[in-house]
């Protein structure tokens, strides 16, 4: 037993006492690396995190240097869309004055067209009125100088298309009054 006489020349004098001291020395000295090493994990996390913060914050401030260096770049390009808006506008003003001028030379064709249509068909409402007129004031073909109802209703009728469509003249000075004296009766 040449071992266990050296472990107790070398350890025989400890007592319990002094054992249950140094397991507590060592627990708290545990316990106390175990504080330190935490502690020193928060500072390093914050650490990292502020490390990553800077590195965000520098990498934000390097893309707005860059963006700020191509702003005469930027405003080029905003120059040239600006003029390209401002032909476009120019192009667009001068077709609606184009298209203004066609619109005018358009209405004043239609008008003139409608002044023709106009004088035609006033032409064709007083002949057709004047066939009327010297056939009814005619004392040989309408000796009795009456006009049947019917009649009468479609020569006032087209005498009022006639005025509608611009006639005048002699028609009102001549023809109304003469017609205007025939004897309108209801059968014929």
């Amino acid at each position: 037993m040449n071992g266990l006489d050296d472990f107790l020349s070398t350890f025989g004098d400890i007592t319990l006492t002094q054992i249950v001291g140094l397991v507590l020395a060592l627990v708290f000295c545990w316990r106390v690396y175990l504080q330190v090493k935490k502690f020193f994990d928060n500072k390093k996390d914050l650490l990292i995190k502020k490390h990553e913060a800077e590195e965000e914050k520098d990498k934000q401030l390097k893309m707005v240097l860059e963006e700020v260096n191509k702003y005469p770049e930027y405003r080029e390009q905003s120059r040239k869309i600006q003029q390209d808006f401002q032909h476009q506008i120019d192009n667009l003003n001068g077709s609606q004055e184009k298209l203004a001028e066609a619109q005018t030379k358009i209405c004043d064709s239609l008008k003139d067209l409608k002044e023709a249509m106009e004088k035609r068909e006033r032409n064709k409402l007083q002949d057709r009125l004047l066939q009327s007129y010297r056939y009814y004031t005619d004392p040989i073909k309408n000796p009795n100088q009456t006009i049947s109802s019917m009649e009468s209703q479609a020569f006032w009728a087209l005498f009022s298309d006639y005025e509608d469509v611009g006639g005048d003249g002699y028609m009102h000075s001549v023809v109304m009054p003469a017609m205007k004296m025939l004897k309108v009766i209801d059968n014929f």
